[in-house]
């Protein structure tokens, strides 16, 4: 799914330069992409998750992250846990690894 985004985004970055030539190859399709300053779609994604994950924890959204989740506790004297560190979850499954609370909860305490 991901390289037929990339597909998308490369015809994408053709048509609004305007440059269909087949000399062009993939770093200059690259380099178009970066002369119309677009983020990669991984970061757009990774923020729009953060941003939802924030909302939550605001109470903002449906998700009860709060009653989900628990914060991690004090680990020894001379550090102080963040009071917006959760413990994170654990998954055996790749497809519940890369699901939301996961895979959210690893970017949110590395922040």
């Amino acid at each position: 799914m991901i390289n037929k985004l990339e597909a998308v985004l490369n015809r994408a970055a053709r048509f609004v330069t305007g440059d269909y030539s087949r000399r062009s190859s993939v770093t200059m399709v690259t380099a178009m992409k970066a002369d119309l300053d677009w983020e990669d779609p991984s970061i757009r994604w990774k923020v729009a998750r953060l941003s939802n994950f924030h909302q939550a924890l605001g109470g903002h959204l449906a998700i009860p992250a709060r009653k989900l989740l628990r914060p991690v506790e004090q680990t020894s004297r001379h550090t102080s846990p963040s009071i917006n560190n959760f413990i994170p979850i654990f998954a055996n499954k790749n497809s519940y690894r890369q699901s939301f609370l996961p895979c959210t909860l690893t970017d949110w305490n590395s922040a």
